[in-house]
């Protein structure tokens, strides 16, 4: 759904949104982006890194978890320990 608005610029720069606009959102950072005749705001959200706990299963020998993490890490690149 598109929503329109007037707004305006202060002597800084700053743009205010309408809360309900924002609201919708759920952010407050934007990638602003000049185009050749304005100005594109693009919201940027957050991502919640815990969401992607238990996201990914390996097979790795319990054995390389033992040697220490820089086993472990050529391990997961393909590189032999």
């Amino acid at each position: 759904m598109e929503e329109a608005h007037l707004v305006t610029m202060d002597k800084y720069g700053r743009v205010r949104l309408p809360k309900n606009m924002v609201r919708k959102l759920k952010t407050r950072r934007f990638l602003a982006k000049r185009l050749e005749n304005g100005i594109l705001l693009v919201p940027i959200t957050e991502k919640n890194l815990e969401e992607l706990f238990d996201s990914i299963e390996v097979d790795i020998d319990p054995r390389v978890f033992a040697e220490g993490y820089e086993a472990l890490k050529k391990t997961v690149l393909g590189r032999e320990p």
